[in-house]
């Protein structure tokens, strides 16, 4: 079974930050993308973010302003599985007063890997053609309801659904390492495949 890693906006999992716009110019760029396939390369981006709540700790994982960030424990538990295949650069967070955020260090990833894998003869999804004529998969329903294809997901670990926008998903083995590293954030959907 594969799953999404379901990162709901607000509620106690979200995480409110800021990141410092003098690093930002990396990013933007898209330098720190690869093809799929090849081997990550070793990338010296560094992102500074300081917590725009109150907020003393953050869940072990979570997603915003388009990136994925975690702390070393999740980090720890995605390259037990799938070892040198995603990009993760240190992110330096603090707390609104400036203090360091506990559970560091932290990191922001970037998932290498886009596959066309959504069965939608299965999934509950309208294909729709974009104005620059790029096919789309959009959800009918606010969680998405998915069945992927086994044979185009084999021997993957984490990887985004090519014609989903911001849809992550994780293999069995993943997941399972996730929950036995009891690594809190995002919700884990669970996703037929045939």
């Amino acid at each position: 079974m594969a799953w999404i890693l379901y990162a709901a906006h607000g509620g106690k999992n979200h995480v409110d930050l800021a990141f410092d716009p003098d690093l930002e110019g990396a990013y933007a760029s898209g330098s720190a993308l690869v093809q799929d396939g090849d081997p990550p390369a070793e990338r010296s981006l560094r992102f500074r973010a300081r917590a725009e709540t109150t907020r003393k700790t953050v869940p072990n994982i979570w997603y915003i302003a388009e990136r994925w960030c975690m702390d070393h424990r999740a980090k720890d538990a995605i390259e037990a599985v799938d070892p040198g295949r995603h990009i993760f650069h240190p992110l330096d967070f603090t707390m609104k007063n400036g203090e360091p955020m506990a559970g560091g260090p932290f990191f922001t990833a970037y998932f290498q890997g886009r596959v066309d894998c959504v069965d939608t003869d299965a999934s509950l999804v309208e294909v729709v053609t974009t104005a620059t004529g790029r096919t789309r998969y959009m959800t009918k329903t606010g969680r998405p309801k998915l069945t992927v294809k086994r044979a185009e997901i084999a021997g993957r670990h984490a990887w985004y659904c090519d014609k989903m926008v911001r849809i992550l998903m994780l293999s069995d083995a993943l997941h399972a390492r996730m929950v036995a590293e009891k690594i809190k954030g995002p919700e884990f959907l669970p996703v037929a495949e045939r």
